[in-house]
């Protein structure tokens, strides 16, 4: 059998940037390193979870459940409301050689 396999060098990387919020305020913060962290929208019961940490992940917790159904699965889950300001400056340390765009 023979595999039509792609030997030209990769131009495109694709990356998983679900727990990206939370490990920008990991990095930030040593203190929640190898911590359940979760950002939400809000703070409160009904705020949303748009970044639960890898180790947040290990307790079920998700993208898009409330903050009280986190609580439930962990119940001293960190929560962190957003820093669009520092997730943004760390977006800029990502400066990579030049994007060959595909057409």
């Amino acid at each position: 059998m023979s595999l039509a396999l792609n030997h030209n060098a990769p131009t495109i990387m694709h990356v998983d940037l679900n727990s990206a919020f939370c490990t920008v305020e990991q990095q930030a913060n040593p203190l929640l390193r190898g911590k359940p962290v979760v950002v939400a929208a809000y703070n409160s019961p009904n705020g949303c979870v748009v970044s639960p940490s890898i180790e947040a992940k290990q307790y079920g917790i998700k993208t898009g459940m409330t903050v009280r159904d986190a609580k439930l699965l962990f119940p001293r889950v960190i929560v962190l409301t957003p820093d669009p300001p520092k997730y943004r400056a760390v977006h800029q340390m990502f400066d990579l050689a030049p994007v060959q765009r595909l057409p």
